[in-house]
């Protein structure tokens, strides 16, 4: 024997606020997960740029050396340079006395020591000629020069080998015109 229950199903009734709760809770839960894969993707982003600027210090470092190096390179050739001006200044071309004097030395004359004092604008010159009559010449050769103010014959003396005549050594003290031994160095 069965037994046949007829019993009518009953509707339950949702409430209609409980609906628009629902949808709401999933749009929130949608969100929720949009923004944690949004969140992801910034995070990630940003540890590439993180990563990015590290590389980018660390490569800086590397140059700060190279660029402390060559500027310590650089300053010590401009220090180099400044103690090369410091020196050069205050010198005298003296080049020009030289082609003047080759021009000025008598041909039978020997110059032993040739001392120049470009400041002073003296020159000494230890020579020796053959007789008094080469020495002569040579001082009235230098005598003669525009650009030789005075000549101070300071020694004479004849030199005998042997107790024999052999030549005859001399002194002269020259002062020199100014602009011969040239101005001094300018700085460039």
């Amino acid at each position: 024997m069965a037994i046949k229950v007829d019993k009518k199903k009953k509707e339950i009734e949702v409430p209609k606020g409980l609906d628009i709760f629902f949808y709401a809770m999933v749009f929130l839960f949608l969100v929720a997960v949009g923004g944690y894969f949004f969140m992801l993707h910034i995070n990630q982003q940003a540890e590439e740029k993180r990563v990015e600027i590290e590389e980018e210090i660390e490569r800086k470092r590397a140059e700060v050396p190279e660029k402390e190096k060559m500027e310590e390179r650089a300053r010590r050739y401009y220090d180099l340079i400044e103690d090369f001006q410091m020196i050069v200044s205050g010198r005298y071309v003296v080049s020009p006395f030289f082609e003047f004097f080759e021009e000025s030395i008598h041909p039978v004359a020997k110059v032993s020591v040739l001392s120049i004092s470009p400041r002073e604008r003296s020159v000494r010159v230890v020579g020796m000629g053959e007789d008094f009559t080469a020495v002569g010449q040579q001082f009235y050769a230098l005598k003669g020069k525009e650009l030789v103010q005075e000549v101070v014959l300071d020694n004479l003396s004849t030199v005998r080998e042997e107790d024999e005549f052999s030549h005859i050594e001399f002194v002269f003290e020259l002062t020199i015109a100014p602009g011969l031994f040239g101005n001094e160095m300018e700085d460039d």
